[in-house]
């Protein structure tokens, strides 16, 4: 039996229903993906769309920038001169890899997270910064609202008592079940570092498990485990200038280089139908701070 590529990152089995998202069922029995080597997958994929085009396209200067992306990224990469920024340019292009080999969509929840290392993030002192603050707010007023709220729609705020677990969902519904985040803002400049290079602005993401129990007139939490995530989006929404980016050499060149925008990318998948956005999400970090502490719910 072949098996059927979706999103250029997962596989079913020919005859089984297809969809980018939601349950996969067939009748009554279900169909269960099995993720293939993305890297590998999205490598071999990329290099064929982008002999294809090369070879059979009337490509502008600005299309060909977009698919030399990758190898500009490695050899970035080759040329950075500590392993963090090596390792954030290698994620670039192998992000961009993952871009291009899939079809053209729009629904990230569709598509398979990248991952990220947590440890390697913060090694670059803004996102260690940023993270400091992150654990000093993770329970404080607005985060608890937050959690209350998802307690509340999840109908666990009764006369009983519950354990909750916001921790353990599924890489895609971090977001959704955070309570607190803080963003780390940055934009493409003359010379990048690896972290910007390939996450740019990003969120880290508190999460929590616990029960919750009534408590005078309201409810009370108290906090078993909390963790934090990465969440980023790899997409081209919004109006963004990406720097510039040089073929001939191989490098990011802010002032020399093909300028690039989000615009760009966008035009790009509309003409050739290739781009597949998705989001990206690390590790879970733990938190040890506040387990076993209390709060009310006001």
């Amino acid at each position: 039996m072949s098996r059927i590529f979706v999103c250029g990152r997962k596989a079913a089995y020919a005859g089984a229903p297809v969809s980018c998202g939601g349950t996969m069922t067939g009748g009554s029995g279900k169909v269960f993906f099995r993720e293939l080597d993305e890297a590998a997958h999205n490598g071999k994929y990329y290099e064929r769309i982008r002999s294809r085009l090369l070879a059979t396209e009337n490509l502008t200067e600005t299309e060909k920038a977009i698919l030399c992306i990758p190898k500009i990224a490695e050899a970035e990469a080759a040329r950075a001169g500590s392993e963090k920024d090596r390792t954030g340019w290698d994620n670039l292009a192998k992000m961009m890899k993952k871009w291009l080999a899939g079809p053209a969509n729009t629904d990230k929840t569709a598509a398979v997270p990248f991952m990220v290392d947590m440890e390697w993030v913060l090694q670059y002192a803004d996102a260690a910064g940023v993270m400091n603050e992150m654990k000093g707010v993770l329970y404080n007023a607005p985060a608890l609202a937050a959690l209350k709220n998802e307690l509340d729609a999840g109908g666990m705020l009764t006369g009983q008592a519950a354990s909750y677990n916001f921790i353990d969902v599924g890489s895609l519904e971090r977001k959704a079940f955070s309570h607190q985040y803080r963003a780390l803002e940055s934009s493409y400049g003359i010379s990048p570092d690896g972290l910007m290079a390939s996450l740019g602005a990003f969120t880290f993401r508190g999460l929590s498990q616990g029960t919750v129990a009534p408590s005078g007139s309201g409810h009370a939490v108290t906090i078993g485990r909390s963790a934090v995530t990465v969440w980023d989006n790899f997409d081209f929404e919004g109006i963004q200038r990406l720097g510039g980016w040089s073929c001939a050499s191989l490098e990011y060149a802010f002032m020399t280089g093909t300028p690039l925008s989000n615009a760009d990318f966008r035009a790009f998948r509309e003409r050739f139908g290739h781009g597949c956005d998705f989001h990206v999400v690390s590790d879970l970090l733990t938190v040890n701070d506040y387990d076993g502490r209390q709060y009310l719910l006001e």
